[in-house]
């Protein structure tokens, strides 16, 4: 299935009800390919939900979505391994676990699901990763710190345009960086700001440029009973 056109969503962080309203008012199945490059979980209120409509939508037969793995994701493949880390935990993963505990989708199949989940995706023109390629990182190894699961350094231009999340921008909107001809679309979803996508063509030009404010119930106190 070719699609006309790639629409990537940036980091989500159990912002559902965000998610949605982002795709459904914004993201044209019919004709675009859809990327999620990573962070789908932790901090906000619906990582389980969250996670059960992406594979969901990744099994769709009629849609073309690929979603990528972002470093929370990693540190829940951690957690599931055995590893017991204590950065997950400082960064959502005990509300995560909770979350999932109560949740129809257990973590055990959520953190399988997460192992198999591809760590970029390019064409000729667009790379598309969570946190980029830097001027040291490893593109295959997902544990290197400054590399494209964990990198927060200068971007390498590798004559592609590069899109990417990770580092939240404080003002809720998303970052060119000229030199390295990136996008930074992680815009603070879990910051109470806003969901960016990024529409391009195949070719890397940039369409268009769409944002959806985080919406009040992803982030509030919610009761366990919810």
């Amino acid at each position: 299935m070719t699609k006309d056109n790639i629409f990537v969503v940036g980091d989500v962080h159990g912002c559902y009800h965000t998610f949605m309203e982002l795709l459904n008012n914004h993201w044209n199945r019919n004709n675009e390919l859809l990327i999620q490059l990573g962070d789908l979980i932790d901090r906000g209120n619906f990582s389980p939900e969250v996670v059960d409509f992406s594979r969901a939508l990744q099994n769709d037969p009629e849609t073309e979505a690929v979603f990528l793995a972002g470093n929370h994701e990693y540190l829940a493949i951690n957690h599931y391994k055995g590893d017991m880390n204590e950065a997950w935990f400082y960064n959502g993963g005990v509300e995560t676990l909770r979350q999932f505990s109560k949740s129809s989708i257990g973590f055990e199949e959520a953190a399988q699901w997460f192992s198999e989940l591809p760590l970029f995706w390019e064409n000729e023109h667009v790379f598309v990763s969570h946190a980029g390629i830097g001027e040291n990182g490893n593109l295959d190894n997902p544990y290197d710190l400054n590399g494209i699961l964990w990198n927060r350094g200068t971007l390498k231009n590798i004559g592609k345009l590069q899109i990417i999340g990770h580092t939240p921008q404080r003002d809720g909107k998303p970052k060119f960086f000229t030199e390295s001809n990136a996008y930074c679309i992680d815009t603070g979803a879990y910051l109470n700001l806003a969901l960016t996508g990024i529409r391009i063509s195949s070719d890397g030009t940039v369409l268009d440029m769409v944002q959806v404010p985080t919406k009040d119930i992803d982030l509030e106190p919610l009761s366990y009973a919810v």
